[in-house]
């Protein structure tokens, strides 16, 4: 799960709201016991699942009228670049964005355990965050709901999940602004790579562990050279600058 770890409330919060802080707790876990559901059937990933998970995560906290629905405004992202796109055009790259995960999705479920294939399902993984985080889609909940949608993705590929310890949070932000910047998908995949290098390690999966290593080396190279990776989809170029 692509989750940021903390003993405290969560900073969305302030001071005073721990019955909504705890509210948020419950919800991400049930949000996060229904994707794993999803993910143990193998179902190809819809609209109405990502929706379903931005109810769960935000039910009790927002409005009625704005959990589980794509946004009807106009809104920012903190500490970020880029503006997401005008909210009509929501429906149309939220539909593209399912449409070319699948895409990526279906071939990596039965391919081989190669180095080659690991590189695709971190893609793939990185791919679906930032997309969905740049598209924000809702009106708000969407780092959250992005975090346990790339939870989704991973456990679909069978990868182990992803922790960002609250230490973390600065550069996991950095990364996702590197690629703002660059057009780079290589910055945020390097970050993953590093929490999987941490999760494989303690799990004691050496073989994982080296072939990890080998590809944070030809991230770090590729940024290096400032090369952008290869097969952006079409949804890619259709959001704004």
């Amino acid at each position: 799960m692509v989750e940021i770890q903390t003993n405290q409330p969560t900073p969305e919060f302030p001071f005073g709201q721990e019955k909504l802080a705890i509210r948020a707790f419950q919800n991400a876990h049930r949000a996060w016991q229904y994707a794993d559901r999803i993910a143990r059937k193998k179902e190809a990933i819809s609209e109405e699942t990502i929706k379903q998970i931005h109810f769960m995560v935000m039910d009790g906290i927002l409005p009625e009228s704005a959990t589980g629905k794509y946004r009807t405004c106009n809104v920012g992202i903190s500490q970020a670049s880029v503006t997401p796109p005008h909210y009509l055009r929501v429906p149309e790259l939220m539909r593209e964005l399912v449409s070319d995960l699948n895409n990526k999705i279906e071939p990596l479920k039965t391919a081989p355990r190669t180095r080659e294939s690991l590189a695709k399902k971190i893609q793939t993984v990185a791919f679906s965050h930032y997309i969905f985080v740049r598209i924000h889609p809702f009106e708000d909940g969407n780092g959250r709901t992005g975090r346990l949608f790339a939870d989704l993705v991973a456990k679909l590929l069978d990868l182990k999940p992803i922790i960002i310890w609250p230490s973390q949070k600065e550069r996991y932000l950095d990364s996702l602004e590197a690629v703002n910047r660059s057009g780079n998908l290589a910055h945020f995949e390097l970050f993953l790579l590093q929490r999987l290098e941490e999760r494989y390690w303690i799990s004691q999966n050496q073989e994982m562990v080296e072939e990890i290593r080998i590809l944070i080396h030809q991230k770090q190279e590729a940024i290096e050279n400032q090369k952008r990776k290869e097969g952006p989809t079409n949804i890619w170029d259709k959001l704004p600058a």
